[in-house]
Order: structure tokens, then C-alpha cells, then sequence
């Protein structure tokens, strides 16, 4: 049984990507937030990429995290620009 509380923590399952590498999402999940392990980038159209999986758009070509932060939302694809990260699934 999943504790909501703990999704967030990994306990669904967390992948690993650094340089240009990308996150090989398990079928039926999504990433629901990515901790730059140092600082990361990520284009938002084009490849590498931060896809969304709602019907809207980030308002800049780039998004960038510094070293400790994390971002949620519910991701259907995470490749890097640059940096290291630590993505989590739900």
C-alpha cells in the first residue's frame, strides 16, 4: 500500500540522470518532482526536453534548477541539457 506522504520521498521509485542523460519512466507512472543534484538545465521544446503532461506550456525556452532545489509537477518526459538529477515517479 502507497502512503501518499511518502510518494514524494520515492517510495514509487526514483531514477537517475546526469550530463544529457534522460529518465526511463516505468509504463503508468510519471515524474511528479526532479531534485537537481547539481545545477541542472532543461529546454523545454526540441530535444533534450521537460515535457509536461497537462495541455499547458512553460512561458521560457529553458528551465533551469540550482544544486539542492525541486520542482513538481507531473512530467512525461526528462532529458538534460546539463547538471544531475534525482527524478521521482508517481
Amino acid at each position: 500500500m502507497n502512503n501518499t506522504s511518502q510518494v514524494e520521498f520515492g517510495q514509487l521509485g526514483s531514477g537517475f540522470a546526469t550530463g544529457t542523460g534522460s529518465i526511463t519512466i516505468p509504463s503508468g507512472k510519471t515524474v511528479v518532482a526532479i531534485t537537481a543534484l547539481a545545477d541542472a538545465t532543461f529546454n523545454v521544446s526540441g530535444d533534450p526536453k521537460l515535457t509536461r503532461s497537462e495541455n499547458d506550456s512553460f512561458a521560457v525556452p529553458t528551465v533551469s534548477v540550482p544544486a539542492g532545489c525541486t520542482i513538481y509537477g507531473r512530467f512525461e518526459a526528462v532529458k538534460l541539457a546539463s547538471g544531475s538529477i534525482m527524478a521521482y515517479f508517481g
